[in-house]
C-alpha cells in the first residue's frame, strides 16, 4: 500500500496524487497493545483470537450497530439473514 501511494504522490498525472495515508498506531507494537489498541478502538482478530467466542460476538455487535446495510449484504450472502433477524428480535445483537 505504501509503495502505490509513493508512487501515485510523484505521478504529476495521477488523480490520486493528493491522497494522504495515516497511521492508527505509532508503532507496529503499538497494535498489539491492548491499552493502545483499546484507546483507538482498534480490533484485530490475529491467531487464536479468531476464536474467542466473546470477541467474535463483540465484533459481530459493533458491525452490526455501526454498518448495518453491510452487515445485512453479508448476512444475506452466507443465507444467515433469518438466523440474525432472530437474534435481533431477541436483542441478542444489541
Amino acid at each position: 500500500m505504501a509503495a502505490c501511494i509513493a508512487y501515485h504522490q510523484k505521478e504529476n498525472t495521477s488523480q490520486y496524487r493528493d491522497i494522504d495515508i495515516q497511521y492508527l498506531f505509532a508503532s507496529p507494537a503499538d497494535a498489539f497493545t491492548p491499552h493502545k489498541a483499546k484507546e483507538v478502538g482498534y480490533t484485530h482478530l490475529i491467531a487464536g483470537s479468531k476464536r474467542n467466542k466473546v470477541l467474535v460476538d463483540r465484533l459481530e455487535r459493533r458491525v452490526a450497530k455501526d454498518y448495518p446495510d453491510r452487515y445485512q449484504r453479508c448476512l444475506n450472502y452466507l443465507g444467515f439473514a433469518e438466523k440474525v433477524a432472530e437474534k435481533i428480535n431477541n436483542n441478542q445483537l444489541v
